[in-house]
Formats: structure tokens, C-alpha cells, sequence
């Protein structure tokens, strides 16, 4: 199986507070919306650092930030996120919800 269609096996969802303990270990990087979670996936896998620093430089990615965690958790509704996991670090992309 290639990484891509295991990656997106993987993908998963969860609410921010079963993800804020790879916050607090500072693994957890957040990915735009514009960009796909395995696209990103496959980059760290792949160790294609010249990538990944092209987008963390152009805030495609990040860690998550202090003000970042501290927003999730005062939400007034707890975020979710899709995310990956690709060790050390978790990958997570904000679910934007949909009000009717």
C-alpha cells in the first residue's frame, strides 16, 4: 500500500480535547484548510524538509500557538479537527462546521 492511501485510511476526527495533550507535548502542528491533511502527511513522511519549510514559512503549517490552544479551548462550542498522526507529530486541519 502506498503512503497516500494509508494516510488516508488513517485520517480520523476528534475534538480539541482529546488532541490538547499533543498540544501541551508540542507535537501538534495545524495545516490551513486550503491544504490537504495527507498532501502534508506525505511530505513528513517522506522527510521533505525543503517542502515543509517552504510552508511553514508561507503559514501553510505551524505549531499549534499558545493563543491558538487557549481560542480551541474557550470556544464557546468545542472545535473538532481531522487529523493524522505521523510521529512525533500530529497533524490537524480544523473542521469547519455548518450551521443551517
Amino acid at each position: 500500500m502506498e503512503i497516500k492511501e494509508k494516510l488516508e485510511q488513517d485520517l480520523a476526527s476528534a475534538p480539541w480535547g482529546e488532541l490538547k495533550p499533543h498540544y501541551d507535548r508540542g507535537a501538534l502542528i495545524i495545516v490551513a484548510p486550503e491544504q490537504s491533511l495527507v498532501s502534508v502527511g506525505v511530505a513528513f513522511h517522506d522527510d521533505q524538509k525543503d517542502q515543509v519549510e517552504t510552508w511553514l514559512a508561507d503559514g501553510t503549517i505551524s505549531k499549534c500557538s499558545e493563543t491558538q490552544a487557549k481560542s480551541f479551548a474557550e470556544a464557546e462550542e468545542e472545535p473538532s479537527f481531522e487529523y493524522l498522526i505521523l510521529q512525533p507529530f500530529v497533524l490537524v486541519k480544523l473542521i469547519r462546521k455548518h450551521f443551517h
